[in-house]
């Protein structure tokens, strides 16, 4: 529909540009926060990946571990990227990306909390599970996007 001239369209019209003006000033914090938390989740991406290189010298000394047997701890968490890509993908296609990284996040939190019942126990192979799950959930998340061409890149 055309403007009319005349001092009705003069109010219709500032009318209609205010509602925009504040929803583009909503948009700008809107993206902002999205921003920050992609931000604040590529980081916990980070620091889950950076805690299997700290923890190797612990475990090696907790565990009595040799060279070969404390690398399995790094084989595990990059073997489950190479391990869950396909399911992952599956994943994706079937619930959409936002859910598919709630569920990383979710094995993410899980991989976290199962560090616990791996140290009561004693268990190296506890840990090894943990960090497999961790990992998986850390691609799910991060990766997805990435390897399926739909990221920046």
């Amino acid at each position: 529909m055309l403007p009319q001239f005349g001092r009705r369209s003069r109010i219709t019209a500032n009318m209609m540009i205010q509602p925009r003006a504040r929803a583009n000033a909503n948009s700008k914090t809107g993206s902002a926060r999205i921003i920050g938390l992609v931000m604040a989740l590529f980081f916990a991406f980070g620091f889950c990946t950076v805690l299997v290189d700290t923890i190797i010298p612990k475990l090696k000394a907790t565990f009595a571990l040799s060279y070969a047997e404390v690398m399995l701890t790094q084989f595990c968490f990059f073997g489950a990227y190479f391990l869950v890509s396909l399911p992952a993908a599956w994943l994706h296609s079937r619930i959409g990306y936002l859910q598919g990284v709630a569920v990383g996040l979710l094995l993410m939190a899980l991989g976290c909390l199962l560090f616990t019942p791996a140290a009561d126990a004693g268990a190296y192979p506890g840990f090894l599970l943990a960090l497999f799950i961790l990992a998986s959930g850390v691609y799910d998340c991060a990766g997805r996007r990435q390897s399926s061409g739909d990221g920046c890149g």
